[in-house]
């Protein structure tokens, strides 16, 4: 299948948008909750960057996943890491987050879409053809 430079270049980014993207959410996840819990952690400057960054980031993901349905048909099943470490994690997280957001009080915004794009990205690994050389072999 020959392949255009426009369409190597939209699954080079396709592909690299979920690793920043779920690199980025972790790191807003661990801020905010350290922010969180100790308030000396807390920076004001960055507050206002991460709530940025997060939003920019949930925005790139879901724009990802929603594009993906223009990428040749392909569902992986999921990873047996993402099955045994990665999705109980995840719900780990999502119960903590939870736990907190009823009896402590809100979350930063930054922390849920942290979680948020960690969900979309996981889905997107999913949704995308990967293949050991770059191009759309199938």
């Amino acid at each position: 299948m020959s392949v255009s430079n426009g369409q190597l270049l939209l699954r080079q980014t396709a592909i690299a948008s979920p690793n920043a993207c779920g690199g980025i959410a972790v790191l807003l996840v661990i801020y905010g909750t350290l922010s969180a819990i100790d308030k000396t952690w807390s920076w004001p400057k960055l507050d206002t960057y991460a709530t940025f960054i997060s939003s920019l980031a949930t925005l790139i993901a879901t724009f990802f996943t929603a594009a993906s349905v223009y990428f040749p048909p392909h569902t992986r099943s999921a990873d047996i890491h993402s099955k045994r470490l990665v999705a109980p994690t995840m719900c780990l997280l999502v119960l903590v987050a939870m736990y907190f957001l009823f009896v402590v009080g809100p979350l930063p915004n930054y922390v849920v879409n942290g979680i948020a794009i960690l969900g979309l990205v996981g889905g997107l690994f999913r949704l995308l053809p990967f293949s050991e050389e770059p191009g759309l072999k199938e």
